[in-house]
């Protein structure tokens, strides 16, 4: 292989003398441990390469890093990465319970035929007080058993015993990086609150027992469903022993799935079910597992509760596939229930599933087929896996919002794993629209208004807050209201008249346009007392980070600027995305928070109605 590679025409590469310079100096040099702090190593090869700087080096060092001759992970440095197959020889060794039995009976050996494997795992066991050893060897017990491996253990495995607290969590970065290790916080295995990390390394690709494998019995006993989800199988053509242990670390330790909304995890043998919390009242569940096929074949099999949740299951898989096992390749199915009876539609090679699902290609139309008979049917995506949004928009053409919409909308969707219902997408029949906006908001858990004076001059729109609001108030429906330009903002809308109508001339056209009196008290009654967030308005997004400035000098005890003072100001597009972004993330978790129960009385009735020309939003006048 070697001598074929080096026939292959591969494009020279120059690279610097200093380069070569710091990889040589690196390897001559006498390191006092696997790992060095960073800062210590540059030092120490700054001084052995004539000319180079500090900065220098560590660009050096990184690109090295990128070529595998090193490997530098956070503040550390591990100047001899193959260093680090004698720490996972403890982690990996076939039968610990033996090799620790092993270092107690030895002592009475000859020499000669003693056996060396015995210290891959604790060496110095035979000399710990009877009491420790009890404790370790129940470590060691989990360890080879649960796959888990303990901090308290660290201080006794070969190679990681002489290594500083400080030193092992660098080395254990390392092997989270490569998936061999991964935080570790499953259900009904974790101990006496040490810090814990599932050892992947110890797993393999090899499914279980036919009655050990998957089935849609455990999904809906473990997910409370009544009805089925669609299954996705991936079935690669031949099963590396990395591949499945690899793809579970990457759930595991996805940060996407921050800890606090991961309310329970549990894996058994090849089956990891995780239930997550996005509300107090609103659960997601996944489980993934390895099992064969009828041919007896290896498939991945996932499933979740929301197409939202799979969409990121999938792509993440094809991820990893793709960056650890290149070239790889797997045959994917999605059964689900079809108007016909049950169905499977084979994933084509042109685009993967992952890929599908993330560009939100729901009109498309693939070929399916009816499980039994072998009938044909074409069917869309949208309902082979019932992509039914949790979140709608309610928004206006004649406004900001057609600008900032698409954009909000694509952030949220990745980041909460929910569709968004947007209309410009949704709502293509217009035969239907007021039903199928009313069935829009009612499936919703949030609704997003995006407010401005043509959205409350709006038939349309007006109903669709109405409905919101009364979802609120009936199905705790959670609200959010972004405020599309400085006339909607909470200080605003406190002065408005109820005793006359708002008139203002629209953006697009020009014409006056009029909200009806009646309408703003309702707003004033109604909306008020939902956050309304002005950071999609330029001038507030400004105002707001002069504040954020001032408030950072004070804190470090200097006098607010003039200039800052002097708006209007733009801002430049990355300090604008990042204020957006923080207050998304604060939304997100203002409607992830528990609500108060739904009240007592009900919603008041409200009603729409039109005067000439004029929408009017209120409560309805039984008078």
């Amino acid at each position: 292989l070697v001598k074929c590679a080096r026939a292959l025409p591969f494009m020279g590469q120059n690279i610097p003398k200093g380069y070569t310079a710091v990889k040589d100096a690196c390897v001559e040099h006498t390191w006092t441990g696997v790992a060095v702090r960073m800062d210590e190593a540059v030092e120490v090869l700054v001084g052995k390469c004539k000319g180079q700087t500090a900065a220098s080096v560590r660009e050096a060092l990184e690109y090295w890093s990128l070529m595998g001759f090193v490997l530098v992970h956070d503040a550390w440095l591990l100047p001899r990465p193959t260093d680090m197959i004698d720490l996972v020889l403890p982690l990996v060794h076939h039968d610990l319970l033996a090799a620790l039995e092993q270092t107690l009976s030895r002592e009475a050996r000859p020499a000669a035929t003693k056996d060396a494997s015995a210290d891959w795992v604790v060496p110095a066991f035979a000399a710990l007080a009877r009491g420790e050893q009890g404790r370790v060897r129940a470590m060691v017990k989990q360890l080879m058993f649960d796959k888990v491996l303990c901090a308290g253990l660290l201080p006794h495995l070969k190679g990681w015993k002489d290594a500083s607290e400080a030193e092992r969590d660098a080395l254990l970065g390392v092997l989270v990086q490569f998936g061999l290790v991964v935080s570790h916080d499953v259900e009904g295995v974790s101990g006496g609150g040490e810090r814990e990390w599932l050892c992947t390394c110890r797993m393999n690709s090899r499914p279980p027992a036919v009655k050990d494998g998957w089935d849609t019995a455990q999904w809906k006993a473990f997910a409370g469903a009544t009805e089925m989800v669609p299954v996705v199988r991936y079935t690669p053509d031949h099963a590396p022993s990395a591949l499945f242990p690899h793809i579970l670390a990457s759930q595991m330790s996805s940060r996407e799935y921050k800890a606090e909304h991961r309310r329970r995890q549990t894996l058994k043998g090849c089956l990891l079910s995780v239930q997550l919390q996005a509300t107090a009242e609103r659960h997601e569940f996944f489980q993934l597992a390895l099992t064969a096929g009828e041919d007896g074949a290896v498939q991945i099999v996932v499933v979740a509760s929301t197409v939202g949740l799979l969409r990121s299951l999938c792509a993440s898989i094809e991820s990893v596939i793709s960056r650890r096992f290149p070239g790889l390749s797997q045959d994917v199915d999605v059964q689900f229930s079809g108007p016909d009876g049950e169905c499977v539609w084979k994933v084509g090679d042109d685009m993967t599933l992952g890929t599908i699902l993330t560009r939100k290609d729901w009109e498309r139309r693939v070929g399916v087929e009816l499980v039994g008979n072998g009938e044909r049917l074409n069917l869309k995506i949208r309902d082979i896996f019932k992509a039914v949004p949790g979140i709608f928009f309610s928004h206006s053409w004649n406004d900001h919002s057609t600008e900032v919409g698409p954009e909000i909308r694509d952030v949220i969707e990745n980041r909460m794993r929910e569709l968004v219902w947007y209309d410009d997408q949704m709502m293509t029949h217009k035969d239907q629209f007021r039903s199928l906006m009313t069935e829009g908001v009612k499936n919703a858990w949030v609704v997003f208004i995006f407010l401005s004076r043509e959205a409350l001059a709006s038939g349309n729109c007006l109903r669709e807050i109405c409905v919101a609001r009364e979802q609120q108030l009936t199905a705790n429906t959670r609200v959010v209201v972004l405020a599309m330009e400085p006339e909607v903002t909470f200080a605003e809308i406190l002065k408005w008249s109820t005793t006359k109508a708002l008139t203002f001339s629209a953006a697009k056209g020009g014409e006056t346009r009029t909200v009806h009196a009646r309408t703003v008290k309702w707003v004033q009654e109604n909306l008020l007392g939902v956050n309304i967030y002005p950071e999609w308005i330029e001038e507030a997004l400004w105002a707001k980070w002069v504040e954020g400035k001032d408030a950072r000098r004070k804190k470090q005890g200097a006098k607010p600027s003039e200039d800052d003072a002097k708006p209007p100001k733009s801002l430049t597009p990355t300090e604008r995305s990042a204020m957006r972004s923080e207050t998304i993330n604060r939304i997100i978790e203002n409607v992830r928070a528990p609500l108060a129960t739904t009240l007592d009385g009900g919603a008041p009735e409200f009603e729409i109605i039109k005067e000439g020309e004029v929408w009017i939003l209120g409560i309805k006048d039984t008078a």
